[in-house]
């Protein structure tokens, strides 16, 4: 008896013979073991979705359902492929292979996970949201981009409703249940952090792909605005909206942010000179594994970087900017926790031969909070748009009870964003006189001139409780140092410590449209981090 599948609803199906089906897991199983020494594939193999396409080949035959927990056991996704569903894009790999396409897959067979705001054609889109979903017809630009570099799409991936707040409350966090995960990717930063994946697409806004990942464990980047097309991405606020990613490593975002970047016609914001941060980002890439020898080598003797790495522009001779951890720490920006990371921190800079600048402290918690109230305007109009369709059900009607389906701080959200908007509080102005004040403090502290990056705190906390006394607090003020680079446009990379048993985490920014160099210190840092605790 043939079998009969498809992941696409809107493209004939196809039966498959024993033999032909048997043929089609020889060939990519043969295949895959062709990429596992690419930097990108070195580790997917030891993961849940590996081991979940596995068990769906297996079963694929017998038509077999499998168990979706192999995949998802901290209730990350909020839709898991079956093993149809596998199968289908496995046969559309094999065939590409077989059309001599090859090289046009770097990505081939990497199992990957979407945050469940970005379309994928056939799949069911819900946005957070506690009605629907819809079907779409079409693949967000980004997600184009990785299919057709070979990607395994295995999930779609929570989020809290409509993409709002600092926090994913239906998902599980990795370190324990008394602790919050982060928002709004919460599902893309715990399956990565879990290792179901190694690799997840989210959104970032105003933090919500490197608050997740700062919780997790892992690398959550923003870029540049305009770097990566938009289309696709269910908006929550166009000033400030981006694709991210949150991956195990520098190496894995920085190749994801090459396949996915350049310019797109269908994003009106999208950044014409992106192609050539595109092709700076592919150099970078040519560069990281000589940066991470001669790291090896240099640590092993001296503890310390020198001369090697001038040709490469490590750090010797870049000046990097860093808040004064006592002082953020006195402001209660930060807690105890983070000013010791921090410290930390600025002398793991220094060691690296860069020269550590102290900046002045703008006025973090003001920023935020305009931030929010800009944000909480323009969601209140982008949720009207979804009353009726696609998110439409008998139970509801209306936007009211829509809003009402929602979790409270969703509808808190909403009600601030309907109080700017109907009241005479002129919330353009007030964001247009902060980002003027945020460029004087840019220039103030010569940033991305001769001071090329900064460095912060990821979150105002490291792991958050989840308890009475965090909901009553203000959960926003987490994304404190995580506003400016949406506010700015820039580029920004939350990165993973890695020295003990607790998620701490720092936060790299670079200047607009330097994402290139964003990566390359980013993966210098990392390689220096995993060298000092005796990982590789």
């Amino acid at each position: 008896m043939g079998l009969m599948c498809n992941i696409n609803n809107l493209k004939e199906s196809r039966n498959y013979t024993d033999s032909e089906i048997n043929n089609y897991i020889e060939q990519f199983l043969h295949e895959c073991s062709k990429f596992t020494e690419k930097p990108t594939h070195n580790s997917f193999q030891n993961t849940k979705a590996w081991k979940y396409i596995k068990k769906c080949l297996e079963t694929i035959k017998n038509q077999e359902e499998v168990d979706p927990e192999i995949l998802d056991e901290n209730e990350a996704y909020s839709y898991v492929l079956n093993n149809h569903q596998i199968f289908d894009q496995i046969v559309t790999l094999v065939d590409r292979i077989n059309a001599g396409e090859r090289d046009k897959m770097p990505l081939f067979g990497l199992p990957l996970a979407v945050k469940d705001n970005v379309t994928v054609k056939g799949i069911p889109l819900k946005n957070g949201a506690t009605t629907g979903p819809y079907m779409p017809s079409f693949n967000a630009t980004a997600v184009d981009s990785l299919v057709n570099a070979g990607i395994i799409l295995v999930g779609k991936t929570k989020l809290n409703g409509f993409g709002l707040g600092a926090n994913t409350t239906n998902v599980k966090s990795i370190y324990g249940e008394k602790y919050i995960v982060g928002g709004s990717s919460g599902g893309s930063g715990v399956a990565v952090g879990g290792n179901s994946v190694t690799c997840a697409i989210g959104s970032d806004t105003g933090g919500s792909v490197r608050c997740p990942a700062a919780f997790c464990n892992s690398v959550g980047y923003r870029p540049s605005k305009g770097l990566i097309s938009r289309f696709g991405l269910n908006e929550l606020s166009a000033n400030f909206d981006t694709v991210g990613f949150i991956t195990n490593t520098v190496y894995e975002a920085a190749y994801l942010t090459y396949i996915t970047s350049g310019y797109d016609i269908k994003d009106m914001l999208s950044e014409y000179d992106s192609n050539r941060t595109k092709q700076s980002i592919l150099t970078v890439l040519h560069n990281f594994n000589t940066i991470k020898s001669l790291l090896l080598n240099i640590i092993k003797e001296f503890k310390i970087l020198v001369g090697p790495l001038d040709n490469l522009k490590g750090l010797k001779n870049v000046k990097i900017g860093i808040f004064d951890a006592e002082e953020i720490c006195k402001l209660g920006f930060i807690d105890e926790e983070n000013k010791v990371n921090m410290e930390n921190v600025a002398r793991i800079t220094s060691e690296l031969g860069a020269e550590v600048v102290k900046l002045s402290i703008p006025p973090l918690d003001k920023l935020t909070s305009i931030y929010y109230l800009e944000t909480a305007k323009q969601t209140t109009t982008n949720i009207r748009r979804f009353n009726q369709y696609p998110y439409s059900s008998t139970q509801i009607n209306t936007v009211t009870d829509l809003i009402l389906s929602l979790e409270k701080r969703i509808q808190e959200r909403f009600l601030l964003g309907e109080y700017v908007k109907f009241s005479e509080f002129d919330i353009e102005t007030l964001l247009k006189d902060e980002r003027e004040n945020m460029n004087k403090w840019v220039e103030e502290n010569k940033l991305f001139s001769e001071v090329e990056f900064f460095i912060s705190p990821s979150t105002s906390e490291v792991l958050p409780i989840r308890n009475l006394e965090f909901e009553s607090k203000n959960v926003y003020m987490l994304d404190l140092f995580l506003t400016i680079a949406p506010i700015l446009g820039l580029c920004s990379l939350a990165l993973p410590l890695r020295n003990s048993n607790r998620p701490n985490s720092l936060h790299i920014t670079a200047g607009y449209l330097q994402d290139h160099r964003l990566f390359e210190v980013s993966n210098i840092f990392e390689e220096y981090l995993k060298a000092q605790s005796g990982s590789t």
